[in-house]
């Protein structure tokens, strides 16, 4: 579950300043919006769907960056799965995921 680690998580992120990171196997539900609310970045999530425990993955984006969700399923799939488009001012956008 990363809620026991995103003092860690920040910790990171801080030091060495990403401008993206994935995390798989988050283990959040709904109501845990708070829990991985980091000063300077947008969540995107896609938890397990069903109320299962476990699985779940997330995008973390500086808020600085332009990023669009893209898609939150894989379609006809029941896997977790999260893309954003990034759009940088000076090179072409690209895409990260998390699986």
């Amino acid at each position: 579950s990363i809620v026991r680690k995103v003092d860690e998580l920040r910790a990171w992120i801080d030091t060495w300043k990403y401008d993206v990171v994935a995390i798989s196997d988050t283990w959040l539900q709904e109501g845990c919006d708070r829990q991985l609310n980091i000063p300077g970045l947008r969540c995107f999530r896609c938890d397990r769907i069903g109320g299962a425990r476990g699985g779940g993955v997330a995008l973390l984006v500086r808020e600085d960056i332009t990023a669009v969700l893209w898609q939150d399923r894989l379609e006809g799939s029941s896997r977790e799965a999260i893309w954003v488009e990034l759009r940088w001012e000076l090179c072409s956008n690209t895409f990260r995921g998390a699986l």
